[in-house]
């Protein structure tokens, strides 16, 4: 029997957003992020929350809207005839929502301030100081955390940009590419695969492994390679850092894995190509699409784009010219 039962007639009928709803919009963006994973257990992931709060969000929003979004088979879900349509009106609305507290805060902050997530410092840090240089009246606030919270807090708008891996752009935002980099892992110098250069993923996954936490993009990216080369790493230890997960290598409790260019500096660990590094990721600046044509957002994107420019002049032997901000 349908969702829409025949008693649902007899009930007066009430918006499924009410002006003020923040539980409804809630609601909306849970389902949007269900739509766009294809997966109730990746959307949980990328929200950085548990499956069953993801299921518990989406069938609140189907009884509110008296009818089911998704048929269901086994582990796989797709958009119901009704699920397509709503999802249309909830990304429009969620995007007007989202585009019209950009532009408020856009023409009442005073100071300007630009509010900017992080999973890796070494990637955020030189591009906010060349900014900060450029455009020294716009106070500059930090939150680091893994990408799936990033995601969350810029799509709910409190955070204006965040530096995060993705493996692809994601629609709902506006994604600037900076650069790709690979997967590699670290071992201890007394490894037996130290002096190697380099290590299979089946050897990888088949080692005790140090693991970041769900929600981070580095652990993703492990757990999608292996499972597209059907594998699944022997995970010993779960930990909530980059640098717990470095520092739990060099003391000899497992291999783990980290994006390169995040890799830091240490001489207690060795690097070590994954098959011929043949496992990327890119390193994206996410904004709202509204915010990324709104100062202070554009004039950040403004300087990756000089940034650009000047690194490709340079590997060229020339100088990139100057221009006016």
């Amino acid at each position: 029997m349908s969702r829409r039962s025949a008693s649902a007639s007899t009930v007066e009928k009430k918006p499924a957003v009410a002006p003020g709803d923040e539980t409804a919009i809630r609601r909306l963006r849970v389902f949007l992020a269900v739509v766009d994973a294809k997966s109730f257990s990746r959307a949980a992931r990328r929200l950085g929350v548990s499956q069953p709060a993801v299921t518990q969000q989406v069938r609140a929003l189907e009884d509110s809207l008296r009818t089911q979004l998704f048929t269901r088979h086994g582990r796989t879900v797709a958009l119901s005839e009704a699920g397509v349509r709503a999802a249309r009106v909830a990304r429009d609305l969620v995007l007007q929502i989202d585009g019209a507290f950009t532009e408020l805060r856009g023409v009442t902050a005073q100071p300007q301030v630009l509010r900017i997530g992080f999973s890796a410092p070494q990637i955020a840090m030189p591009v906010a100081s060349r900014f900060k240089a450029s455009y020294p009246a716009v106070d500059l606030e930090f939150v680091a955390a893994n990408t799936g919270t990033l995601l969350d807090q810029v799509r709910s708008g409190e955070l204006d940009v965040a530096f995060v891996g993705l493996e692809r752009p994601v629609s709902r935002f506006h994604c600037r590419l900076m650069f790709h980099q690979p997967l590699i892992a670290i071992v201890p110098p007394d490894d037996p695969w130290a002096d190697r250069g380099s290590i299979p993923l089946q050897t990888l996954c088949a080692r005790p492994s140090i693991v970041r936490e769900t929600g981070s993009f580095t652990r993703q990216v492990l757990m999608d390679a292996a499972a597209r080369a059907g594998l699944r790493p022997k995970i010993s230890y779960d930990v909530a850092s980059r640098e717990a997960a470095c520092e739990a290598v060099a003391q000899g409790l497992g291999i783990s894995t980290v994006l390169k260019r995040e890799c830091p500096h240490d001489n207690r660990l060795v690097r070590l190509a994954i098959d011929d590094n043949a496992i990327q990721a890119g390193e994206y600046l996410v904004a709202g699409k509204t915010a990324a044509r709104l100062p202070p957002v554009s004039n950040l994107l403004y300087i990756l784009d000089l940034w650009d420019e000047e690194t490709a002049g340079a590997a060229k032997g020339t100088r990139a010219p100057a221009r006016d901000h």
